[in-house]
């Protein structure tokens, strides 16, 4: 029941992701601008900082992203440290996980264990677009509505911009986590909730530049299991 749990909850996030993306696409093909819409770069390459500190542990990590072909495909490779004391002693645990979207495909990998998962994404984006299509039905101004206006609307606030990494942010409040936004990328994002404290900060960005095919490659030696999105209800 908890694995179920869990993939409800990764494909209603995929499924708000792919509406919310397809909703960019109608407004683009609408030629009307959206300030935080991906597409200003062939590709790119980001890399972070991260920090955490939740109920007496602290961790410490990077994180990197690749985007290439438009957004058609993306790795993000995550590397942590967290460090934690349980009755006077110290435990340390590390994780290497990598997480690759290629087409209709999404894979999740830890490449400590070398297995993984992989999930067909292709009926989550059709359900996307029914369920984008009915978002712009019910609130049309989703067309016209940039980064400012959704954050206002959604009991956010919009902090003007700033410049970071030599980029150009547009810097919001919402939902408990501060975030600077550059072309559809958060550069960096700093929350507090519950006693739980998480920052992430690009260290690096790159845009336009060549990304090697093998970036976006399930490595060799990872035993990989396909897993079907519980698309129906129970």
């Amino acid at each position: 029941m908890c694995k179920d749990l869990i993939m409800k909850r990764i494909y209603l996030t995929l499924l708000t992701f792919y509406a919310l993306q397809f909703c960019t696409v109608q407004a683009q093909s609408n030629k009307k601008t959206v300030s935080n819409s991906f597409g200003s770069f062939r590709s790119v390459v980001v890399k972070y900082k991260t920090n955490t500190g939740v109920m007496g542990s602290s961790g410490e990590g990077t994180k990197t992203v690749w985007i290439d072909d438009n957004g058609q495909k993306e790795a993000t490779l995550e590397e942590s440290k967290t460090e934690m004391k349980i009755f006077g002693r110290k435990i340390v645990q590390e994780s290497r996980t990598l997480n690759l979207l290629i087409g209709d495909w999404s894979y999740s990998i830890d490449l400590k264990e070398k297995t993984g998962t992989k999930t067909n994404t292709k009926e989550i984006k059709a359900a996307s677009q029914v369920m984008g299509a009915a978002m712009i039905a019910k609130n049309p101004r989703l067309l016209t509505m940039n980064l400012k206006k959704f954050v206002e609307e959604n009991g956010g606030k919009y902090l003007g911009t700033e410049t970071f990494l030599g980029k150009i942010c547009e810097v919001v409040e919402l939902m408990g986590s501060k975030q600077w936004h550059y072309k559809g990328l958060i550069l960096k994002s700093e929350s507090n909730m519950g006693g739980a404290k998480m920052t992430e900060e690009a260290i690096s960005i790159e845009e336009n530049v060549a990304i090697p095919a093998e970036r976006f490659k399930v490595p060799a030696g990872i035993e990989i299991t396909e897993v079907k999105m519980p698309v129906g209800e129970e």
